[in-house]
């Protein structure tokens, strides 16, 4: 395994754990006096993405869909057991994710891009 993918899978398994703190309300106990706890959700699943994005851009789908599913995992056990869960937590996580994907993906697109002009650029 290359640096680049251990890091990036470090990465990934600390922003995941940190949405799921945010998810059951272990950490952090005071970021709702700043935003809705629906926008809390969207920010950290969103943030899942980011160590992907700047690492390994090539598996941003399949950590994408992990983010999806360790949203939907979290919401359907929290419900029987310790933590509080509801559709529209589950709701703004999905949105978080696909926001981040979009946001990441016209970021890419837009880096490429520059890159093939500046290829084809005349001297």
């Amino acid at each position: 395994m290359t640096w680049k993918l251990l890091l990036n899978i470090t990465a990934t398994i600390l922003a995941s754990l940190a949405a799921a703190g945010v998810t059951c309300h272990f950490w952090p106990p005071s970021f709702e006096l700043f935003a809705s706890d629906k926008i809390t959700h969207a920010i950290f699943f969103g943030m899942i993405l980011l160590p992907t994005s700047f690492l390994m851009p090539g598996l941003l789908l399949p950590v994408t869909a992990f983010s999806i599913s360790l949203a939907t995992g979290i919401e359907l056990i929290a419900r029987d057991h310790f933590c509080p869960s509801d559709f529209m937590s589950w709701s703004a996580d999905l949105i978080g994710i696909t926001s981040s994907y979009c946001i990441i993906s016209i970021i890419h697109g837009i880096i490429q891009r520059n890159a093939d002009e500046q290829d084809f650029e005349i001297t």
